[in-house]
């Protein structure tokens, strides 16, 4: 029987000695998957981060060529509206050569 009870102890510290390294690994195993876990989070922010970095320098490069588009096309139209000053002020030259003419010519007639 004294046997047997101390086979029976031995089999029990066996059994708990394995149900603590199987714990052990069981808690490693966990640690690992949150560490693999918080990688992976790091590693999917990193590359939401990196997306959101190139759509806005994207977005950035986009807005530039706009501004410098207006910018042609603010110059282009300056350049029509200096254009169209010196016409009005031509016509307005020629007019009065006209009228001046027309006058020099009623005052030869008379």
């Amino acid at each position: 029987e004294q046997q047997v009870a101390v086979k029976q102890a031995l089999d029990i510290n066996n059994i708990l000695d394995l149900r603590n390294k199987a714990e052990e690994a069981s808690n490693k195993t966990l640690e690992t998957l949150k560490t693999l876990t918080a990688h992976e989070e790091k590693s999917d922010e990193h590359a939401l981060v990196g997306k959101l970095s190139h759509e806005v320098i994207t977005i950035r490069a986009k807005l530039s060529k706009c501004e410098a588009k207006l910018a042609l096309e603010q110059a282009n139209n300056q350049k029509k509206d200096a254009v169209i000053h010196r016409l009005q002020a031509q016509a307005i030259i020629d007019q009065e050569e006209v009228h001046r003419l027309w006058t020099q010519n009623r005052v030869q007639s008379a």
